[in-house]
């Protein structure tokens, strides 16, 4: 039996970077009004000022776990992913925008209540988008390739915000320390336009799903995902989630990943303020960074037919390219002309790291469908979305501890604390990357043929 593909592949890759794009540049802008804007425009005060910056991340973490169980458990005659992703994308940006206005007297627990709704109900719409390649299509090469648009998608959003975003933001300022004028009607614009995308996004992927379902056979097996033709409880999913090992192994590799990126980002600040003129530096070395990553995203076809198309073989050579250059640099400690260069060649080089994950979940959940015969990929594709989050939260816990273990007082001469700052900045995370490259070796055994051939037998 043919594996099943795409019936519109283009239009889905097409429609899938945009997806991503405004999804990551609304969280970014998000972020960055509820850490720069709210505490002065609004009414909070004091440990207040710390809860909506706590809310997303936590929220995230746990909405991970149960986003797939309501998908699974509640679906819909206009198919179950595509109405999840268009229901969840609508309700998350309408609920967010008031957070965007809000101006005078502002609650605490108002904030709270908006970005908890929002987050849910975004995170439903990740979790359904999150999902669409290990459901629809069974080709390695689909997957592979609808992994790269995805991760490429919010990669440039990154960048662009970083390059052009944020100093448009700066130049619509009036001067004053409150909100810039402009600020909300630019997260305004992110919101319609995720909104849109999304919206064609479900169009598109409903009629995936009702491909999909009239190329089923009468077989009750087939349309179950057991063999004894009964539909698996969410018990049975769950079970056979923790007998799955290569979704366990990506699952650990991820939150390495994920906290290598949160330890970089944490302590960036730290480690620029003892640079001459760190300010001009950092926002150098973030331009530098976002484009190599960007523009690496160009780099990933290259990689996959130079290796293979083995997506574990191109993440496990980037991950030693990223961590031979920390290491490098962290016994030369050149100055900052020479770290921007290299800092700029190896972003190239190593920005596709992360680009071959989703497909990575995604062959994982084939394994757990051929090995338990229980189909799980509504509950194994959302989880993928918790390593990031987890990454943040361990992060937002290391970070203060270590500044109280260093006793860092920002009173002190930065150069008291550069040996600590540059080992956290750059030899740990060379550390954990070496690590993610054991944790692929031992606990993801998967590779395009074996996965093939199991979607091929099932």
């Amino acid at each position: 039996m043919a594996l099943r593909k795409l019936k519109h592949p283009l239009q889905m890759k097409i429609l899938y970077f945009p997806e991503r794009f405004f999804m990551q540049a609304l969280a970014v802008m998000e972020l960055v009004f509820l850490a720069s804007f709210l505490p002065e425009s609004s009414s909070l005060s004091g440990i207040l000022t710390l809860l909506p910056l706590l809310v997303p991340a936590v929220t995230d973490f746990i909405f991970s776990f149960i986003n797939g169980i309501l998908i699974e458990k509640l679906p819909h005659p206009s198919g179950k992913l595509s109405f999840w992703l268009a229901f969840g994308a609508i309700a998350g940006g309408l609920l967010l925008l008031p957070v965007f206005f809000v101006s005078g007297n502002v609650t605490a627990a108002g904030v709270l209540v908006l970005l908890v709704l929002s987050r849910f109900s975004r995170s439903l719409s990740e979790a359904a988008c999150l999902t669409l390649p290990a459901v629809l299509t069974e080709d390695e090469k689909e997957r592979s390739s609808l992994s790269a648009v995805s991760g490429a998608g919010r990669a440039w959003a990154f960048c662009l915000l970083i390059l052009a975003g944020f100093p448009f933001i700066r130049g619509l300022s009036t001067g004053s320390v409150l909100l810039p004028a402009g600020f909300p009607y630019i997260c305004l614009a992110c919101a319609l336009l995720y909104i849109v995308f999304s919206l064609l996004l479900a169009f598109s992927t409903g009629k995936e799903e009702k491909a999909a379902a009239s190329a089923e056979t009468a077989d009750p097996a087939v349309k179950s995902g057991t063999a004894d033709g009964k539909r698996p409880s969410v018990k049975d999913k769950v079970k056979s989630i923790f007998e799955n090992g290569p979704f366990i192994g990506i699952l650990a590799a991820d939150l390495a990943y994920w906290t290598i990126a949160s330890l970089s980002a944490g302590f960036l600040l730290f480690f620029f303020r003892s640079l001459p003129g760190y300010l001009s530096s950092l926002s150098l070395f973030l331009a530098v960074r976002a484009s190599g990553s960007a523009l690496s995203v160009f780099l990933y076809p290259v990689y996959m037919k130079l290796f293979g198309g083995i997506k574990k073989r191109v993440v496990t050579v980037c991950l030693v390219l990223f961590a031979f250059w920390n290491v490098i640099f962290w016994f030369g400690r050149w100055n900052i002309t020479v770290f921007l260069i290299g800092t700029a060649l190896f972003s190239l080089l190593t920005g596709s790291m992360h680009l071959p994950f989703t497909a990575l979940y995604a062959d994982a959940a084939s394994y757990g469908k051929w090995k338990t015969e229980t189909a799980a990929e509504t509950l194994v594709m959302p989880l993928s979305a918790m390593p990031e989050k987890a990454g943040r939260l361990i992060v937002r816990i290391v970070l203060p501890a270590v500044l109280a273990a260093v006793h860092y007082d920002p009173a002190l001469p930065a150069e008291n604390f550069t040996d600590t700052f540059c080992n956290s900045f750059i030899m740990l995370p060379a550390i954990l990357s070496l690590a993610i490259c054991v944790i692929f070796a031992v606990g993801y055994r998967l590779d395009e043929d074996k996965v093939t051939q199991m979607m091929s037998e099932d």
